[in-house]
């Protein structure tokens, strides 16, 4: 078993529980949930793809008074998301599923199709087969489009999303270009960047 630790995370009193030979949450979590968090109203729905340990949701929660859901493949990533939450004394607040982002919204948590105002994600940045791979499975998931690619995760911010809903996504500069097309080709319209 895998050493963990638990981290004081500078959002209030909130704590993680992390792995560090599986993954670590990085300072792209912290930008994704500040830029998130002003476009989330107070009574939002907001799901998050790709969790992981359950990093955005935490700051969400202690920057917004939204109910969230973070959606995560991963058994053990997702069982310690589902931990942080319960450390936190968030249940009331976040619910965490497990299960592949091409499922959402279809044969996992049908009812959540439509019904979601904000979708955010820090998806795998790296496409299938390039990069370098680690020799850790955990982390060539979460930095490889093995379980779902961009597409995937943009097609079911899609399918999840409300009429006139939002996505907050971050991304590589270098898959700009593919992240506006396929944005396009899920039917969603790039509206805001900042670099």
């Amino acid at each position: 078993m895998n050493a963990e630790r638990t981290d004081r995370i500078g959002f209030g009193d909130l704590r993680l529980i992390q792995q560090p030979e599986d993954f670590c949450y990085g300072v792209d979590a912290v930008i994704l949930a500040d830029f998130a968090a002003s476009g989330i109203k107070p009574k939002s729905r907001v799901m998050d793809l790709g969790t992981g340990n359950g990093i955005i949701p935490l700051i969400l929660s202690h920057k917004t008074a939204c109910r969230i859901y973070g959606l995560e493949v991963q058994q053990k990533a997702f069982e310690i998301a589902c931990r942080n939450v319960a450390l936190n004394e968030l249940n009331d607040r976040i619910s965490m599923i497990h299960g592949n982002v091409k499922e959402i919204g279809l044969t996992l948590h049908p009812e959540l199709a439509g019904n979601i105002d904000v979708v955010v994600s820090n998806p795998p940045y790296m496409a299938h087969q390039s990069g370098l791979v680690n020799e850790n499975p955990a982390k060539t998931i979460a930095r490889h489009e093995t379980m779902g690619n961009l597409l995937d995760f943009l097609l079911s911010a899609a399918r999840l999303l409300k009429d006139k809903g939002h996505l907050y996504l971050i991304h590589r500069p270098s898959r700009m270009v593919d992240l506006f097309c396929m944005a396009r080709e899920a039917g969603l319209e790039p509206k805001e960047l900042r670099l």
